[in-house]
């Protein structure tokens, strides 16, 4: 197996249809770098190593500051993109995060709160997405950059989604990890054919 197979293993991304796992495996020979830069190696040491007793806050808190970083990244680039069907998927992410990100509050609320250590380890981990994003938006290649980083944003929250799936005995944790998956492959479908040219 190689490095890029592993880590889409290791990440536990599942999926049920044949059109996602086609579009999954265009993505990996088309572009490496996506497909393996999705695996944030101290995020999932974190959801693996985390106790039981602890995994939800753990997961609900990693997966909060990722959603508000990638709505974030949405508002950011918002106006740079000219394409109206990017522009358009952009602000249906921006105001999904927003639905979802009160729910994750709403639920942390009850289980004591944020873990400021997971937090800072998706800050670290999503500083390099940003790094990214900027460098691209610098050269006036917004519309190439932003959906390219997306997609491994949408992955990895897939990722921790079925971590959540495979862990939580909490059954409004579960339901939320499974809208997660459900609502993140269907953004990844829509950019991998958006990248492949299908606008």
């Amino acid at each position: 197996m190689s490095d890029c197979e592993g880590s889409l293993a290791v990440a536990g991304l599942e999926y049920h249809n044949k059109s996602m796992r086609r579009l999954a495996l265009l993505l990996a020979l088309f572009s490496p770098g996506w497909a393996c830069g999705f695996q944030a190696p101290k995020i999932w040491a974190m959801l693996w190593e985390t106790p039981a007793a602890r995994f939800d806050r753990t997961f609900l808190s990693l997966m909060q500051n990722h959603y508000e970083q990638t709505k974030g990244m949405g508002e950011r680039f918002l106006s740079q993109i000219s394409d109206p069907k990017l522009k358009s998927w952009t602000q249906i992410l921006i105001n999904d995060h927003k639905t979802v990100l009160k729910e994750i509050q709403a639920e942390l609320s009850s289980l004591g709160g944020t873990d400021a250590k997971a937090v800072e380890v998706m800050k670290s981990e999503m500083a390099l997405d940003w790094e990214g994003l900027q460098t691209g938006a610098r050269e006036g290649k917004a519309n190439e950059t932003y959906p390219g980083w997306m997609v491994t944003n949408g992955f990895s929250a897939i990722g921790m989604a079925q971590q959540a799936l495979e862990r939580t005995k909490n059954p409004k944790v579960r339901e939320l990890a499974r809208q997660i998956v459900a609502a993140e492959s269907n953004r990844v479908e829509q950019l991998q054919i958006y990248l492949m040219g299908g606008r």
